[in-house]
């Protein structure tokens, strides 16, 4: 056994007999305090032994690469595993995830008045930045919508990595606003969808113009706090301790479940708003249909968010219509399924890929819930 299982359940033996399975309550409001309520997975409509036969298929690397795996259902945690010497206390890399993330401070901004509208030019933020190499009226059209939703027009790609404005961007220990910003436009604005971390790094720099305060700080102060998290970290670069907003973040695993619940609930925790769902129903709903196929189902994208469509079916494209995802390379996913109440968090090692995580979800956690 390679593994950590954190479960008084003892699922992986099997012992837990499921015709003696203690009820639970799935009707009552419940947001979790320190730690989470746990249930047996029959007792939250899952096929207990499909769960087991996962669970048993992650310790001994049959599903290769994953680190931590949880998955709650009506606020009940019914699997929890950690591997490869990863563990409940530790924070993991999120690496992309932190793009959703992202997402929701920005939402929070407006939703407070902070940031009038998503509209709004994008240059308008940063005045500083005079002489701008290869400014056009295409980059003066830019909008903070446009970054959320990866249809900048802007000559910036991440594969092949080397060589890469990524790579130039992650490497360097230089102006990170600056370097995107000076990127040159290889097309207009909302015309077409393409992978682009350096513009989700530019809204870090909007929170700070219109929080005057740093991105890391606003997250703290209108996220993690409100949630009860306490442990997290930032890969941060210029100017001025910039967090990297497009894949810079680290959270324990528990706590970036917090947030998936968050999403699930609809923006509310414990009595309090913490973003709109004005906010979250924009956010999840589709601008793009079948981006490039980066994962083995087709996948629609909203405002740094993925949404998979259900069954392959793409529905009316709000976000109650899909499974609403935030991945991040290395096999980090966090997954909302409103239709069943279910969030489920993975993390992985960096450079084993991303499938593992779309495979288990789809074709085992969701086909066990019931």
């Amino acid at each position: 056994m390679r593994s950590r299982i954190v479960l008084s359940l003892a699922l992986v033996a099997g012992c837990v007999d499921p015709t003696e399975v203690v009820p639970v309550d799935t009707t009552t409001a419940y947001w979790p305090a320190a730690s989470w309520r746990v249930a047996q997975p029959e007792a939250v409509g899952v096929d207990g032994p499909a769960v087991r036969s996962l669970l048993r298929q992650l310790d001994d690397g049959t599903v290769p690469g994953i680190h931590s795996f949880l998955a709650i259902r009506h606020g009940y945690v019914f699997a929890e595993a950690y591997f490869a010497g990863a563990s409940a206390a530790q924070t993991h890399t999120l690496q992309s995830i932190s793009k959703s993330v992202t997402s929701l401070l920005i939402g929070i901004a407006r939703d407070s008045g902070l940031l009038a509208s998503i509209d709004a030019p994008v240059l308008g933020f940063f005045p500083e930045y005079t002489n701008l190499a290869a400014l056009d009226d295409a980059k003066r059209s830019l909008r903070i919508r446009d970054l959320l939703a990866m249809r900048t027009g802007m000559s910036f790609w991440e594969e092949p990595y080397d060589g890469s404005p990524l790579q130039q961007l992650n490497s360097c220990a230089c102006d990170w606003l600056r370097l995107v910003l000076d990127r040159p436009m290889s097309g207009l604005p909302d015309q077409s969808w393409a992978y682009n971390s350096g513009g989700v790094i530019v809204l870090g720099g909007v929170i700070r113009a219109v929080a005057g305060t740093s991105a890391d700080d606003f997250a703290r102060r209108v996220l993690f706090d409100p949630l009860g998290i306490t442990q997290w970290s930032w890969f941060k670069g210029q100017p001025n301790g910039l967090p990297h907003m497009g894949g810079g973040l680290s959270l324990r695993t528990s706590d970036l479940a917090r947030i998936g619940y968050l999403v699930l609930k609809r923006g509310a925790w414990n009595g309090q708003r913490i973003v709109s769902e004005h906010w979250l129903d924009e956010s999840t709903t589709r601008v793009t249909t079948k981006t490039p196929r980066y994962f083995p189902r087709d996948t629609d994208y909203g405002l740094l968010w993925w949404l998979f469509p259900r069954n392959g079916v793409t529905g009316p494209g709000s976000g109650d219509d899909y499974v609403i995802a935030a991945s991040g390379t290395g096999g980090q996913w966090m997954f909302i399924d409103r239709a069943k109440n279910l969030v489920v968090v993975l993390t992985g090692a960096l450079g084993s890929g991303n499938w593992p995580g779309v495979q288990l979800f789809f074709d085992q956690l969701e086909a066990a819930a019931r």
